[in-house]
């Protein structure tokens, strides 16, 4: 389990959300896609001050029998092993009890109805006496959710992870590299932009060279295969989708992973991905020589200053770097070449971005431009 991840704002705000229905005595369906954070159990059962226990679950062994074999051993064989003798046995009585099961297994059919029930007749319990159930569903498969009642709630995993959850937790894997400073910015940029929701993905594309996240359809590619995406998963049913580990939602838009856009070839949508992450980078930095080299070279620019397009821009401050690149350059004041071949990678990166394509990893790498950067 990676502890930090569970740390972070979105994540330990759903686990959190989750330890207090239990500790209120209300039951929990915990709902996980197929290739989710690991050790969401284990934390739970850490943070819930209850007599905690955890069982297998088995296809052939109904939830009431599975629990009574457990807390009341002794039952006679000719006894009824349903809901109400499951509620009538003391042992139960304030103990928590964790499983988890895949969607498509037939077991989970049985829980969801079982858990339906108990929790129904269960309300007229104090909440410190029910037995309180945490059961973490995970995995591809149509979920028959149990009806909600004041003693049962769903949490689902979707939509949980921000761009703020994600961007810390690459932040801290880049954490000490070695590296050029925007070499780094725009390496975990694209990391963050690219891997979303997907911790996993995170970890495989930080380890990657620059290069490879701005070209990565084949290190996209690489993932999908290891993950076992072998065939593009149609993207019509956000349900399957989703529980596959394959979508999410993110401002209440659904966003399906960047592998299968790799797996399915769209590299127009995998582009404005790297092309975002890197606009949140470059655009702040841009803006910043810009305003830099305004006020130190003021006394080399003018205005009125009438652009290529017919434009004129009557005030200094308004200048952009191809307006200053350019009169620097024919104002017969002879900058240095180093500077001026600086500047010109300044104005190259900007109008990459303006055109809405990538910066290539050659431009953000020219040792002149970086002289900028540090």
């Amino acid at each position: 389990m990676n502890r930090y991840w569970w740390t972070l704002p979105g994540p330990s705000e759903f686990v959190d959300r989750i330890v207090r229905d239990l500790r209120d005595g209300v039951s929990v369906v915990v709902r996980m896609p197929a290739h989710a954070p690991a050790g969401i159990d284990d934390l739970i059962r850490r943070e819930v001050e209850h007599d905690w226990h955890t069982l297998e679950v088995t296809c052939d062994v109904s939830p009431a029998e599975l629990l009574l074999s457990r807390f009341a051993p002794e039952l006679k064989a000719a006894a009824k092993r349903d809901v109400l003798t499951v509620l009538e046995t003391r042992r139960l009585r304030g103990v928590a009890v964790q499983i988890t099961v895949e969607a498509c297994s037939p077991a989970w059919h049985a829980w969801s109805e079982f858990l339906a029930d108990i929790s129904d007749r269960s309300r007229s319990l104090d909440g410190f006496e029910r037995t309180v159930f945490c059961v973490v569903v995970t995995g591809e498969g149509l979920l028959a959710i149990p009806a909600g009642n004041v003693c049962l709630t769903l949490h689902i995993w979707r939509g949980v992870v921000s761009h703020l959850d994600m961007a810390l937790y690459v932040a801290r894997l880049i954490r000490g590299r070695p590296g050029e400073r925007i070499d780094l910015e725009v390496l975990g940029a694209v990391a963050t932009w690219l891997a979303e929701w997907d911790l996993l993905l995170a970890d495989h594309l930080i380890n990657r060279s620059l290069e490879d996240l701005l070209e990565p359809m084949t290190v996209l590619r690489e993932f999908a295969n290891r993950r076992g995406w072998l065939q593009p998963m149609p993207v019509s049913d956000d349900e399957a989708l989703w529980g596959a580990g394959g979508s999410d939602i993110r401002d209440r838009v659904g966003r399906p992973h960047a592998a299968l856009l790799a797996l399915q070839n769209h590299a127009d949508a995998i582009a404005a991905r790297v092309w975002g992450a890197q606009v949140s980078v470059l655009f702040p930095l841009l803006e910043e020589q810009r305003r830099a080299l305004i006020a130190r070279h003021q006394n080399r620019l003018t205005v009125p200053f009438t652009t290529f397009d017919g434009r004129v821009i009557r005030d200094v401050r308004e200048l952009d770097l191809g307006n200053i690149c350019y009169q620097l350059k024919n104002n017969g004041t002879r900058p240095p070449r180093a500077f001026m071949n600086g500047l010109q990678a300044l104005v190259d990166v900007r109008n990459y971005l303006a055109h809405f394509e990538v910066v290539p990893a050659s431009l953000l790498m020219d040792p002149d431009l970086q002289s900028y950067l540090k």
